[in-house]
């Protein structure tokens, strides 16, 4: 894990001494994956996404993604998420990276077996806000990995 070393702060003596205070994971540092069978819709819906949160008491993942004017790749994959045949598919996993500074992986939170059980979609007149879509997913497991980054 990364240390800022520019300030000296007595640790507690239940921790280990390290020298310097542990980085904190930045809000603002993260990156949802989708597994889909589409690749190329993988990385659009991935680029689209604006704001992630998570409840793991009820199991919960929302997802926030701006509705781009020029492709229709979040429709198409909420047409294949409603589609009863896709519903009993258990297979859409959704990976959140928390990212380091220079791009690499601090950990990865996995979520399985992620079912849609809300989408809401709205167009105002009043304001000129980007459009965007929330999404809810129910996941069945999670599993945290670490990555390169925080060994």
């Amino acid at each position: 894990m990364a240390t800022i070393y520019d300030i000296d702060v007595n640790q507690p003596s239940a921790l280990p001494q390290t020298s310097g205070i542990l980085q904190p994971a930045l809000t603002h540092r993260f990156r949802v994956r989708f597994n889909t069978s589409f690749n190329y819709e993988e990385q659009l819906l991935s680029a689209q996404v604006i704001s992630c949160g998570r409840n793991h008491v009820s199991k919960t993942l929302i997802v926030m993604l701006e509705q781009d004017i020029a492709t229709d790749t979040i429709s198409k994959f909420l047409e294949r998420r409603l589609t009863p045949i896709e519903q009993l598919d258990p297979r859409l996993i959704l990976r959140v990276d928390c990212m380091c500074g220079d791009d690499s992986v601090a950990f990865t939170d996995h979520y399985y077996g992620c079912k849609l059980i809300y989408h809401k979609f709205d167009l105002d007149y009043t304001t000129s806000d980007a459009a965007v879509h929330e999404l809810i997913f129910q996941f069945d497991t999670t599993e945290h990995e670490r990555g390169p980054a925080s060994r």
